[in-house]
């Protein structure tokens, strides 16, 4: 195991960082902050691009770029109405297009994904659904869900054929009108707070309780679960080769495990929980969202 307490600080802002997402290219990185704002910035330099634009007054709470890199889709808090939330489509300048896709009076929309063709965002938020929107703002079919479990986040498969969203203790499989398909999975004692599936469309993983686990797609487990964090996971990510899993919690501490749940480096003293993480699409850097601060780990030397 490689052990570091090092990362290469990419950008540094006022207020915390709750979301990242990475543009499909491997270019840019976006930052959803406490404060509402979005931030793009250069992967490589960590300089801004443009201005930063802002849903409200409230905090980010997920975010996400179109893998044709027109789109970026943004869920928040509404500052003034405390836990109503507000979904926003933007251009990639920072324009909101269109009215928001969905406003949520008393609950948080916790995850929000693209469909890998652009055509339709998924959204899961904690009245216990899970809604599709098309990218002019209509909605796509009925919404569907848990029975009384708040959905705490979701994922599209590779081939956008099927959605897999967490929960209180269960991770659940659905095709996208709906359909549960496989098994429930369970193992986690809490929610679950990060599910995510491997680029070669094999795996499911998910973060929550103290743990981290790997599933196949019929909701059987992979093994036991990864244990090494001291506190709540809060985010999964999968290595772009699928032979990794990168998790991020509450102990301010990112993991890299291989498949077999051996670790395989750890970063500690992120001086914040690491809110979110993901891959570069080259495989190089792990980007990580801790505190105010959004870092590049080398996943090869471990700095």
């Amino acid at each position: 195991m490689t052990q570091s307490n090092s990362a290469q600080n990419l950008a540094v802002f006022d207020n915390m960082v709750t979301a990242i997402a990475i543009s499909s290219d491997g270019r840019q990185v976006i930052a959803g902050l406490g404060n509402g704002e979005l931030q793009r910035l250069d992967l490589v330099s960590g300089k801004p691009i443009g201005k930063p634009f802002q849903i409200d007054e409230g905090e980010i709470k997920a975010v996400a770029f179109s893998p044709d890199g027109k789109y970026i889709v943004s869920a928040g808090l509404k500052a003034s109405k405390g836990f109503d939330a507000i979904i926003r489509l933007w251009n990639t300048q920072g324009d909101s297009i269109g009215d928001p896709l969905g406003e949520y009076d008393g609950y948080v929309v916790t995850s929000v994904a693209f469909s890998p063709d652009s055509k339709y965002i998924a959204c899961g938020s904690t009245d216990t659904k899970i809604r599709l929107w098309d990218t002019t703002g209509n909605p796509i079919g009925q919404p569907f869900g848990e029975d009384f479990r708040p959905i705490k986040s979701l994922a599209l498969s590779p081939d956008g054929k099927h959605i897999v969203s967490g929960a209180y203790r269960t991770v659940r499989l659905w095709d996208t009108t709906g359909n549960r398909t496989g098994g429930l999975f369970q193992g986690h004692d809490s929610d679950v707070n990060s599910v995510t599936f491997s680029p070669n469309g094999q795996y499911i993983a998910s973060g929550g309780d103290v743990t981290v686990r790997l599933w196949d797609t019929m909701g059987n487990p992979i093994g036991g679960p990864f244990h090494g964090h001291e506190d709540t996971v809060l985010s999964v990510a999968f290595s772009p080769d699928s032979k990794y899993v990168a998790s991020g919690g509450m102990d301010e501490t990112a993991r890299l495990w291989d498949l077999q749940g051996n670790l395989i480096a750890k970063l500690e003293g992120q001086g914040g929980f690491v809110s979110s993480l993901s891959f570069t699409p080259d495989g190089q850097f792990i980007v990580i969202g801790s505190g105010k601060t959004i870092k590049l780990w080398d996943v090869k030397t471990g700095r």
